[in-house]
């Protein structure tokens, strides 16, 4: 997690990370996920985002997974969750 000062009253966290997979023995099978932290931190108010993603394929399809969550001071804000599976055309 990194941390920064903007300036005298307001600091930001942010983490992210990503894992990558591939099948040897089958490449269209792949996925990528990963997940990505925002904290905004004023002396009167905390606002964290945090967002999940995750794309998979096979010979056919991608498949598509976002969820993002937005709390202010702890509590829930928002939350929106997006799926989509498209076909896979290959050249």
């Amino acid at each position: 997690m990194t941390r920064r000062r903007v300036d005298e009253l307001l600091a930001i966290e942010s983490m992210s990370q990503a894992t990558a997979t591939v099948l040897e023995h089958d490449p269209a099978r792949a996925s990528i996920t990963g997940q990505q932290m925002a904290r905004y931190i004023w002396p009167d108010r905390t606002v964290e985002m945090r967002c999940r993603g995750q794309l998979q394929s096979n010979a056919t399809t991608f498949h598509l997974l976002v969820h993002v969550a937005i709390t202010m001071d702890g509590l829930p804000h928002f939350s929106r969750r997006w799926t989509r599976s498209v076909p896979r055309h290959l050249l």
